[in-house]
């Protein structure tokens, strides 16, 4: 048994829809037909050479990955990307992504590390916003009606959440490293309690301003530069870097089970074993 591409695209985008999406970002399907079948789905935070040779011995028809591939122009890419797009187009392999659409989403990664943050204080949430607003949109853009009918609605980027009482940023980070099963987590600590938290996956250099205007008291991120460690703790903003893969490999996690749950038996749907973090940890004692 198999599916189609075009019924995976509509699963995934009624739940994340692509509109929410950064302007430069490559979303939705980057290789391949929306006709093609998919008996196999493999899922994975980044295409690697090690995940496409997993992608080849387990016959993968789709890969799921959160950043596209490829996120160039294909006469842009190294001469190890130009390889794996080759071989994904000889062997006709699909690529599949929703990265900052699935970001951004309600009930997307940044909402799902918020949630994982703050399990034991959701009595406590008095609500959720944007962390950026700075997109405009008109009804839904996968439908074929007349956009102007709609009234426009304003989206963006980021999340944050207002609590009702201070927390304990350090309880915060414990829950955390407990959930995403790791034994330790850097942060930078500006104070020792919030009622203002921020999830922004992957990168969020680009959020630090936002962060300090929007009076957030804890920032939960994946990568910062170091210039903007300092400028957060200066602005009385504790931060708590997850790394670039960790903020977002539990969702993807997630989200392949949404898909296994959706398919059932006609689609043979597995995360990648192959798909690491390509920072390791010398142990010298």
């Amino acid at each position: 048994m198999s599916r189609y591409i075009k019924q995976l695209d509509q699963f995934l985008t009624d739940r994340y829809p692509l509109y929410y999406a950064e302007p430069w970002d490559s979303v939705g399907l980057c290789m391949g037909d929306m006709n093609q079948r998919i008996a196999v789905l493999l899922g994975c935070v980044t295409l690697t050479p090690e995940v496409f040779c997993e992608a080849q011995s387990k016959n993968v028809d789709l890969l799921l990955c959160h950043h596209p591939f490829p996120f160039r122009e294909p006469e842009n890419l190294s001469v190890t990307e130009r390889e794996l797009y080759e071989n994904l187009q000889r062997e006709s392999r699909a690529v599949y992504s929703l990265h900052t659409a699935f970001d951004n989403a309600p009930r997307g990664i940044n909402d799902q590390c918020l949630d994982r943050a703050l399990s034991s204080n959701q009595d406590h949430v008095i609500r959720t916003t944007f962390l950026r607003l700075d997109k405009v949109i008109y009804g839904d853009h996968r439908t074929q009606k007349d956009i102007s009918s709609f009234e426009p609605m304003v989206i963006g980027s980021g999340r944050v959440a207002e609590l009702s009482t201070q927390v304990a940023i350090e309880d915060l980070a414990q829950r955390l490293a407990q959930s995403l099963e790791v034994s330790s987590l850097r942060m930078v600590l500006s104070s020792s309690r919030a009622t203002r938290v921020a999830s922004v996956c992957g990168v969020a250099s680009d959020f630090v301003d936002d962060a300090l205007r929007a009076q957030v008291d804890l920032l939960i991120c994946g990568e910062l530069r170091y210039h903007d460690c300092l400028k957060l703790k200066a602005g009385g903003c504790s931060v708590i870097l997850l790394s670039h893969f960790l903020s977002e490999r539990f969702a993807m996690e997630a989200l392949v089970a949404e898909c296994a749950t959706y398919f059932g038996p006609s689609v043979s749907v597995m995360m990648s074993s192959a798909d690491q973090c390509p920072v390791s940890q010398l142990n010298l004692n």
